[in-house]
């Protein structure tokens, strides 16, 4: 599934905004700037990522985002009681 949101919390407290993420099964297989709408893509307001093992890091460039990753990398959005809610 895509998702693009407005802002996008990274595990060691950055703020990136307009990005799409990418999940599949409930894990993030990438992160890219936001171009252009998409079919089936949803607009999220934030997007919390949050590694469970091992360390990842965002590279941000002008052409493209890659996720580097050792171990998975999950994306939460909070509902309407501010509980992590797992994007899928």
């Amino acid at each position: 599934m895509l998702y693009v949101a407005r802002i996008v919390h990274t595990c060691d407290g950055e703020i990136v905004r307009n990005k799409v993420v990418v999940v599949e099964k409930g894990v993030v297989k990438d992160v890219y700037s936001f171009a252009g709408e998409m079919q089936s893509m949803l607009l999220v307001d934030e997007i919390f990522l949050s590694a469970f093992s091992g360390k990842w890091v965002l590279h941000d460039n002008i052409k493209k985002s890659h996720i580097y990753e050792y171990g998975d990398l999950y994306a939460y959005t909070l509902d309407s009681e501010n509980n992590p809610t797992l994007l899928e």
